[in-house]
């Protein structure tokens, strides 16, 4: 699997990749797909690890690991740009967070990624900042989802274990989505109005995407008006390779 076909190395706002949408249950590779994905980039590169996935299994190489436990605007921006400098990878660990928190630290690091421009950002979780019903709604990643691109912050990419639970706007925003293994009917279904498949071909999709492996998915994007639908499976990659 060539990852060109997901990312682009050197991202620019005009690139056809600016929004990456990763769907799937636990444990089937969102994570690591995101780590691979993250390590092609060029550019400087941000992981707001909402559950510690990233940071539990060091997943990220050559980066920085900030754990955050305070919602201390000032500390963690300070955090942010003095880890930029030493590093072009960085991972902001929320995971002791409570929701309430993690939506506004979320705020506060989109706002921040936007006045500072040319970062790539990874989102473990948007569910969890971005659901489909909550009073908490982090309205500043959505713009940078939205908008990003406008502040050379290219790209954004956001996974989920259950699509049905993450909000149908954010979701929509995608030019790229890895689709995993889903079990849950309504988490599938999700996928069927994201795709927009007529009955008798999502018949056969959903049953491909029940039974598929750890780390296969499938590849779904529009070129040229063409709807591209294509079954890959994530490269072998070594955590501590190049560490």
């Amino acid at each position: 699997m060539k990852m060109d076909e997901i990312i682009d190395v050197n991202p620019t706002p005009q690139s056809e990749k600016t929004t990456i949408c990763i769907l799937g249950q636990k444990g089937v590779g969102k994570t690591y797909a995101m780590a691979i994905l993250g390590d092609q980039l060029q550019c400087r590169t941000l992981y707001l690890d909402l559950i510690g996935a990233f940071t539990e299994t060091q997943l990220v190489r050559n980066a920085i690991y900030l754990r955050i436990n305070s919602t201390d605007r000032e500390k963690t921006i300070q955090a942010l740009e003095t880890g930029f400098k030493k590093s072009k990878r960085i991972v902001l660990d929320m995971r002791n967070l409570v929701p309430r928190e993690k939506v506004y630290m979320v705020d506060i690091v989109s706002q921040w990624v936007m006045h500072y421009g040319n970062v790539a950002v990874f989102l473990d979780e948007v569910a969890f900042v971005c659901p489909q019903s909550s009073r908490m709604y982090s309205d500043e990643f959505h713009r940078l989802v939205m908008a990003g691109r406008n502040f050379n912050c290219v790209p954004v990419c956001f996974s989920t274990q259950r699509s049905q639970t993450a909000h149908k706007d954010i979701l929509a925003l995608a030019d790229r989505y890895l689709i995993f293994r889903l079990i849950h009917n309504l988490d599938r279904n999700k996928v069927k109005d994201l795709i927009g498949m007529k009955e008798k071909e999502w018949e056969v999709m959903e049953n491909e995407i029940m039974t598929l492996q750890r780390k296969e998915a499938y590849l779904f994007y529009v070129a040229k008006g063409e709807r591209v639908l294509k079954k890959v499976i994530m490269p072998e990659w070594n955590v501590k390779e190049g560490a």
